[in-house]
C-alpha cells in the first residue's frame, strides 16, 4: 500500500464484500435488519476488523521471528488476491440489486463461488511461500489452521450464536 491507488483498490473490496454480504442477507432474508445502513456498516465494520487482527497478528509474527520478506510477499499477495475478488463483486452486486432477474440466488452462488476460489488461490499460495522459503510442512498446515481456517469457523459461530442460521443457504 505504498500508493493512495492502492488504497482505494483495497477500500473497493472491503465496500464491496460488505455489500456481497448484505446482499446474501437480503435475498435470502437470514435476518430481518431494523435499519438497513447499519446492517451493512456493521458488516463493514466486521471485515474491517477482522484484517485488522490479521494483519497485526502477522506483523507481530514477523517481528517475533524475524522473517520481514515473506510475511511482506504473504501481505502483498493476500492484498492482491482481496483487489481482483472486491473488483469481481462489483458487477456481480449491481446484477443482484438492479439485474432484472427474478431469483437472484445463481448471483449469489457465483459469487459465494468467487470468494471460495479465492481463499483456495489463497491457501495454495500460503503452500507454495512455505515450501519456498524452506518451511516444514507441519509449521504451513499449522499456521494454516490458526491463522486462516480458525478465524472463518468462529466467525460462523459467532453468527450462529447471535441466530444467524447458515445452513439455510
Amino acid at each position: 500500500m505504498d500508493n493512495t491507488f492502492s488504497g482505494v483498490l483495497v477500500l473497493t473490496f472491503f465496500f464491496s464484500l460488505a455489500l456481497f454480504f448484505y446482499n446474501i442477507n437480503e435475498v435470502f432474508n437470514i435476518s430481518i435488519p431494523a435499519h438497513p445502513i447499519l446492517t451493512y456498516l456493521l458488516a463493514l465494520t466486521v471485515l474491517f476488523l477482522i484484517y485488522l487482527v490479521k494483519a497485526l497478528s502477522l506483523f507481530l509474527f514477523q517481528y517475533i521471528f524475524e522473517a520481514k520478506e515473506i510475511f511482506e510477499e504473504y501481505l502483498v499477495g493476500l492484498m492482491n488476491i482481496n483487489i481482483v475478488l472486491g473488483t469481481l463483486l462489483i458487477p456481480l452486486n449491481l446484477l443482484i440489486v438492479y439485474g432484472p432477474f427474478k431469483s437472484k440466488a445463481f448471483l449469489i452462488y457465483m459469487g459465494l463461488a468467487l470468494l471460495v476460489i479465492s481463499f483456495v488461490i489463497r491457501y495454495i499460495r500460503i503452500y507454495e511461500l512455505g515450501s519456498a522459503k524452506g518451511l516444514k510442512k507441519y509449521n504451513i498446515i499449522l499456521y494454516l489452521c490458526t491463522l486462516e481456517i480458525l478465524p472463518i469457523v468462529l466467525f460462523i459461530k459467532l453468527l450462529d450464536n447471535l441466530g444467524i442460521n447458515l445452513s439455510l443457504l
